[in-house]
């Protein structure tokens, strides 16, 4: 689902979400980066959340 999201934007180049544009390049790739960021820690944070049950 998230990589679909990086897909749109970097296409679009505006918000997966509410379609609204980004306020410069740098803040488009910020956006990109964290949703990099997010997808790529997922399966250590699931593991993490999981050994606290």
């Amino acid at each position: 689902m998230y990589e679909h999201y990086i897909d749109r934007t970097e296409r679009e180049k505006d918000c997966p979400l509410c379609h609204r544009p980004f306020a410069g390049e740098d803040k488009l790739n910020d956006f990109i980066e964290r949703l990099k960021k997010f997808t790529t820690n997922l399966p250590e944070e699931r593991s993490r959340q999981e050994s606290n049950l």
